[in-house]
């Protein structure tokens, strides 16, 4: 049996109802507590497809609330991508344009708050855009605001569109990292990313700035395999702690479109470009060399952790949309382990 607890909402699954009815029992002894429907947990919809083969979470009900909220915001043309392309927030702290009255920061952090929840459980496309408009949550512009409702409207357009998993004979576990190459004009770090999947479908993902200031291209790279590989080391124990040792045997994919980055990550070289690097980079080259994580290069066109790294044009973003939401009934393309 599992069990799982978001702070005041407890879920718990099993094989047998035996310990999943004593579980219930302790809480009610002790709390108030009030038995729901297992397909709907904190705004998330969970439906198993009639032949038990397919999972689709959506969050209709979380969206048509996000309509009600911005119901008078949401006007004009239609949004086909998370967030306006090319569009980059940040805090300048000077010279800001058009700042926005007190009542419409309040909004803007009302509708920051509300997509961020979306874009945590359904929503990972939104990540990158929600990594912008957190940047610029003490002084929110015009500009900012309008691309919070435009976020918004992309969820309201696409209520239905959530993250989907398939029944699958070996399951195993996947990365794809990416970093950008445009570094913030405050603290000169740029943005990296990385999502997991497993069964088809998307079950962990991070967009964020990188802990140093990215001197090459290999360096920013290198910092998002880091951040990807501690995300896969979590989710490798959880898997374990649960028993299924089986889906976690074998060392776990890590996808990267950076050839430079592929190789530091199997091989113990010291170069002129990299001898500086801080040690803690190195962990995912540890995990190599324990048989845990097998970084391989991939093309870009296929990277599937590059919308985390900056806001895309809607045929970009498109080409690999149902494959990146679990969707696409499509095996995701794995290299060859590349040659030492």
């Amino acid at each position: 049996m599992v069990c799982s607890i978001y702070t005041d909402d407890v879920e718990s699954s099993g094989n047998l109802t035996g310990p999943c009815e004593y579980v219930a029992g302790c809480f009610k002894r002790r709390f108030d507590i009030k038995l729901g429907n297992p397909r709907f947990l904190l705004g998330c919809d969970r439906v198993i497809s009639e032949d038990g083969t397919c999972l689709t979470i959506t969050m209709p009900g979380y969206v048509e609330g996000l309509r009600a909220m911005a119901r008078t915001d949401l006007k004009g043309r239609r949004s086909n991508t998370p967030f306006p392309p090319g569009l980059i927030l940040e805090k300048t702290g000077e010279g800001l344009t058009a700042p926005l009255s007190t009542a419409d920061v309040k909004k803007y952090q009302s509708f920051v708050g509300s997509l961020n929840w979306a874009a945590r459980n359904c929503y990972p496309e939104s990540s990158i855009g929600l990594s912008y408009l957190c940047s610029v949550m003490a002084e929110p512009t015009a500009e900012g605001l309008s691309a919070a409702i435009h976020a918004i409207k992309y969820l309201v357009e696409h209520p239905d569109l959530g993250i989907r998993f398939r029944r699958t004979k070996e399951p195993s576990v996947l990365c794809y990292y990416d970093a950008s190459a445009r570094p913030d004009i405050n603290d000169h770090k740029m943005r990296g990313g990385y999502v997991i999947y497993l069964c088809g479908g998307p079950i962990d993902w991070g967009c964020t700035k990188l802990p140093h200031v990215g001197m090459s291209s290999l360096h920013v790279e290198y910092q998002a395999l880091c951040m990807g590989t501690k995300a896969v080391m979590h989710v490798r124990g959880v898997l374990e702690d649960m028993g299924l040792h089986e889906w976690v045997e074998g060392p776990t994919v890590m996808l990267g479109d950076n050839d430079a980055c592929t190789q530091l990550g199997r091989e113990r070289m010291v170069t002129p470009g990299n001898k500086w690097f801080h040690r803690d980079l190195h962990f995912s080259r540890e995990q190599f060399d324990r048989q845990l994580i097998c970084p391989r290069r991939i093309d870009t066109k296929l990277n599937l952790a590059d919308p985390f790294t900056k806001p895309l044009d809607g045929p970009t973003f498109s080409s690999n949309l149902e494959q990146f939401k679990g969707y696409s009934n499509r095996d995701h393309d794995v290299p060859d382990a590349p040659r030492m």
